[in-house]
């Protein structure tokens, strides 16, 4: 589709790499060519749900049009595609639909689509302080906006622009431009998103069937969407970075969205070992933020009581470590307080050898905090993992990539189907331990170890899909 621009305003394109150019004024960053694209790293929350960009929220409304609506949640923050975007667009192509044996229903989305993409980018322009300021100062300007896609013609989200003309539809240009402009047809595409939506879901069926055979609604005009408006004098405007920050910096905002992931995928994974966290999992990134400044991240979650369940039923005490880089003389420090706990070492305290402390890093841990932490393990008894916040922002046990890992209880694990790996494990459970170097090992440090809260001798099977057996099922010893 080709179409004329606005002969009074300038145009400029944008996409994922857009070239850095301070033009919008010492106020706007200078990259916000790439901030504009979909494929921007910037969580946004709809309907109570947190996804790491764009991209990511989009091909979750995909996949709520299809026969496998609950693919939607893999790509929430945490799920099993990852924060990656071009991951996230991966997984809506045809191919990966049919690897998961799943259909889209094509004409009920492509009907569905804009007015889900309307909602994601409303949601954006509300939660995104940088993106909202952008496209102000692209409408003081008067620029026109076009999504930068070298189909041209055939283009649907974008085009390019030949001889002063846009060759292709520019649907997300448009939609942003008419969202900054605050028209109605914002409002009415984000009403028919939420009704569709819930349409799949098969909340509001009986509804939009009376609704039908009462005809349609009168059309009502409703007024366009405000410009932020300025806070009364000596009153800080309400948004996540002042609930409870001192600094109203988007690099604020970025951390506690990075903390706050962190902290569900933790919760995710305690969860699937059997603890019990129900209780920690209904908080905001607001509620993580006032923890943040009051110093009330640390928690502690009860051990499993489920018969055969695969974990040990200990607590699992978790301590944040944040403000500033981890050194060993940290976990020198931590060591000693939990020393000092009250009952430690008693079965209603702190008992070493069923209880474990996760310690959340705000960077990777070095060689010297690895070897302080393998110090405090080897003569205390005390167990520590350290997880830094990078590690955090998926969950490496429902990863794509990653094959399917469980801690095993010891050789009487009703898992353990093989009789020969019973034998094995039998020798590597046993007083003498002289099987321990009959099986290869896994590093207390590999990531999917510290997911599963592996302890040095402890043994986990691992199930990798196999071409010629379908599955091939191998079991690691913790070293």
């Amino acid at each position: 589709m080709v179409g004329a621009m606005s002969a009074a305003g300038k145009t400029e394109l944008f996409f994922s790499k857009s070239k850095a150019k301070q033009d919008l004024g010492k106020q706007v960053p200078a990259d916000w060519r790439r901030r504009l694209s979909n494929f921007w790293p910037t969580q946004v929350t709809i309907d109570g749900r947190t996804y790491p960009s764009v991209e990511a929220a989009f091909q979750a409304a995909k996949a709520l049009h299809s026969d496998k609506p609950e693919m939607s949640k893999d790509f929430e923050v945490g799920g099993s595609v990852g924060p990656d975007p071009a991951a996230a667009k991966q997984h809506g192509t045809r191919k990966m639909y049919a690897a998961k044996g799943a259909k889209l229903k094509t004409k009920e989305w492509e009907a569905a689509r804009d007015a889900a993409m309307m909602k994601i980018l409303q949601a954006r322009y509300e939660q995104d302080e940088v993106f909202r300021q952008i496209l102000e100062a692209t409408k003081a300007l008067n620029i026109n906006l076009v999504h930068y896609e070298r189909s041209g013609p055939k283009a649907y989200w974008g085009g390019l622009v030949k001889e002063g003309v846009v060759q292709g539809r520019n649907r997300l240009g448009e939609m942003m431009m008419a969202l900054r402009e605050g028209e109605e047809s914002v409002d009415a595409a984000a009403a028919l998103a939420d009704a569709e939506l819930a349409t799949v879901a098969g909340d509001v069926v009986e509804e939009a069937a009376a609704e039908a055979a009462a005809g349609p609604a009168p059309v009502t005009t409703r007024e366009p969407v405000p410009s932020p408006t300025p806070a009364p004098a000596g009153q800080q405007p309400l948004s996540m970075a002042t609930m409870g920050r001192a600094s109203e910096s988007v690099g604020a905002v970025s951390f506690i969205r990075r903390l706050y992931t962190a902290r569900a995928t933790l919760l995710s994974q305690l969860a699937s070992l059997g603890h019990r966290v129900e209780y920690l999992q209904s908080s905001s990134p607001a509620d993580v933020d006032r923890q943040f400044q009051d110093k009330e991240l640390n928690f502690v979650v009860s051990g499993t009581t489920t018969p055969g369940a695969h974990v040990g039923v200990g607590d699992v005490h978790v301590r944040f470590h944040i403000d500033k880089a981890l050194r060993h003389v940290h976990i020198g420090t931590l060591m000693e307080e939990i020393e000092k706990m009250d009952q430690f070492g008693d079965k209603d305290g702190f008992l070493p050898e069923r209880d474990t402390v996760v310690l959340i890093s705000k960077d990777m841990p070095n060689d010297s905090v690895k070897a302080a932490v393998s110090s405090a393990w080897a003569q205390k008894g005390i167990y520590i993992v350290v997880r830094g916040l990078a590690e955090l922002q998926f969950n490496v046990l429902t990863h794509r990539d990653v094959p399917y890992h469980q801690k095993l209880n010891g050789p009487d694990d009703p898992d353990v189907k093989d009789y020969r790996a019973k034998k094995l494990l039998k020798k590597l459970y046993n007083k003498n331990g002289d099987g321990k170097e009959i099986l290869p090992g896994i590093s207390r440090f590999d990531p999917v170890s510290k997911a599963l809260l592996l302890r040095p001798g402890q043994v986990c099977m691992i199930i990798r899909p196999s071409p010629s057996a379908g599955y091939y099922t191998y079991y690691r010893r913790c070293e």
